[in-house]
């Protein structure tokens, strides 16, 4: 399941960057913020780029997405 939520942060931050309705943007941009801290509030270790190298189901260009990801929202959510 934390995976697919993963997966869910990844691909709502990357849609709030080409949504043009301001409403939408910020629903998805929560919604990236809430699967990103279930993610890490849950398996903070298991989720790190060295981690996921051995999970068949994280490609190297999907780690270097979600590092990048965990990168933006960890911002995202330290300004509240």
């Amino acid at each position: 399941m934390l995976n697919a939520r993963a997966g869910i942060a990844i691909a709502s931050l990357a849609l709030s960057k080409i949504e043009a309705d301001p409403t939408e943007r910020n629903r998805l941009i929560n919604q990236a913020k809430a699967a990103y801290l279930q993610v890490i509030n849950e398996a903070p270790t298991e989720f790190g780029a060295n981690t996921l190298g051995g999970n068949w189901l994280w490609l190297g260009s999907t780690i270097a997405d979600w590092e990048d990801a965990k990168e933006e929202l960890s911002l995202l959510v330290d300004e509240g």
